[in-house]
């Protein structure tokens, strides 16, 4: 249409020729004047071109400013945004490799802590050269030891046992009694050169866990009692302990997780106890009382967005509080916060649960209304140019923030995993898992379109993880890889 319009204008702009003078007919032609008409007719071609090529760029360059500013305005916005990974516009490349399994956690003085089959190892972020190795079942102090998509930056010490030690050196004791019961000797290191610390020994012959500055163990007694113990990380000496009043049976369990700071909720034979984690008292506590889980979401309007449970860990919901703080909207479900935020869906908040069977659901977090909902239940997520990108189990799936309609998704086969994505806000890097192999992908996180890929080994599994920093960690093939643009 545009085309047929711009026709028109030029046919009715295009200048007319003056009638020649009369030419006697018996007068030989003029040459002269027969290059002034030809003359005349290429000049109107010419200007008639002129005008075609500048109402083109006229439009055209419209059209470019339009795109200028579009750009403009999305580099600024990714320029604001926090937890993005370095440039994916090329192929990355290997700057190093090591042996391991995962990143747990970045340590002090530019180094990462690895897993591997072996126990804990350091590795020089910047070269990849190996600085320590634990071996045994290790963890951080400042968490599970369980590899998270974005790496912990910081860890407290590093806290291992040494699976072919004896927890009776000196002999099995004929007294198996509470205080004769089978030590395990937990080594503490320093994180940043794994330099032995100290040696704690604990009764945690049936588990032990580090909880910020506590080393807690669980053992039991020749009278089936349960012995709860806790250390000091720092000096190794015993700060309290606690013991189940009655005797448990041989099959039952114990389960201990933290409630807060400082209480420590202990299950046993059905049986439920809260203690104090600095001194080990009793405490009197509502167990279905609620209580905040998780990092609280701050939104743009002042308001604060939080999952509460109760100590039991029951009926999950999320709040939303006024800066007053007062509660303005309550909703049934575990919150969903956003790896990345660039802020282009602003007011909108991501649920999922509620029931066993839901999956995410977009809610105004204004009104409480239900925007739009998706089957898919995500382990990651991340809010960038108004498309949610959620890693599922069954691969990675981006919907419209606006109506939550599927612009595409990467599915992985059966019988092969991939965990973890990143993005740089415009595309976004994750491994896709086939059969045949696998192959690490970018995509424009809108269209879907492939931007590049490298094929990788045939793995069972493989991780991406990132740093603070943006550095991109990839685990395949019991390999760790740092990856970085080329130069």
């Amino acid at each position: 249409m545009r085309e047929d319009r711009l026709a028109a204008v030029l046919w009715d702009d295009e200048p007319v020729a003056e009638p020649a003078a009369a030419v006697p007919e018996a007068r030989s032609p003029d040459r002269g004047a027969h290059r002034g008409a030809g003359r005349t007719s290429r000049g109107s071609w010419r200007r008639r071109v002129a005008v075609v090529v500048a109402l083109v760029l006229l439009v055209g360059g419209g059209g470019l400013l339009v795109d200028h500013r579009r750009e403009a305005t999305l580099a600024a916005r990714l320029a604001a945004t926090d937890g993005l990974s370095v440039d994916l516009a090329r192929p990355l490349v290997t700057a190093w490799r090591t042996t391991g399994r995962s990143v747990v956690a970045a340590g002090p003085g530019g180094s990462l802590v690895v897993r591997s089959g072996e126990g804990l190892a350091g590795v020089d972020a910047a070269t990849g050269a190996r600085t320590f190795a634990l071996p045994g079942s290790c963890v951080a102090a400042t968490g599970t030891g369980v590899a998270r998509t974005t790496v912990r930056e910081g860890t407290g010490p590093l806290v291992c046992r040494r699976e072919d030690e004896d927890p009776f050196p000196g002999g099995a004791p004929e007294d198996r009694s509470q205080d004769a019961l089978g030590d395990v000797p937990l080594t503490v290191h320093d994180p940043a050169t794994g330099t032995l610390l100290r040696t704690v020994r604990l009764p945690a012959r049936e588990g032990w866990w580090a909880s910020g500055d506590r080393l807690v163990g669980v053992g039991r007694g020749a009278d089936g009692h349960r012995v709860v113990t806790a250390a000091d990380l720092t000096t190794g000496a015993t700060v309290w302990r606690w013991r189940t009043p009655s005797a448990a049976s041989p099959s039952s369990w114990l389960s201990a997780r933290r409630l807060d700071t400082r209480t420590l909720v202990l299950e046993v034979g059905g049986e439920t106890t809260v203690v104090d984690l600095e001194d080990g008292r009793e405490v009197d506590e509502d167990l279905d009382a609620e209580r905040p889980r998780g990092t609280p979401l701050a939104l743009p309007d002042g308001t604060t967005a939080t999952t509460v449970v109760t100590a039991r860990g029951l009926r999950p919901s999320v709040v939303v509080h006024d800066a007053d703080g007062r509660e303005r909207l309550r909703l049934a479900g575990d919150l969903l916060v956003p790896e990345v935020d660039d802020g282009s869906a602003p007011g909108l908040l991501l649920v999922q649960g509620g029931r066993a069977d839901e999956g995410v659901r977009a809610v105004d977090a204004t009104t409480g209304e239900v925007r739009w909902r998706a089957s898919a239940r995500a382990g990651q997520a991340v809010l960038v140019q108004g498309t949610v990108l959620a890693g599922t189990r069954d691969g990675l799936v981006a919907l419209d923030a606006a109506d939550g309609r599927t612009l595409w998704s990467a599915r992985d086969e059966r019988g092969v995993e991939s965990w973890g994505f990143v993005t740089d806000g415009r595309r976004v890097l994750r491994v896709d898992a086939r059969l045949e192999g696998r192959r690490l992908v970018a995509r424009d996180v809108r269209s879907g379109r492939e931007a590049w890929a490298t094929a990788l080994e045939a793995a069972p599994e493989a991780l991406l993880q990132r740093r603070a920093d943006g550095t991109v960690l990839l685990s395949v093939d019991d390999e760790v890889r740092r990856l970085v643009p080329p130069a």
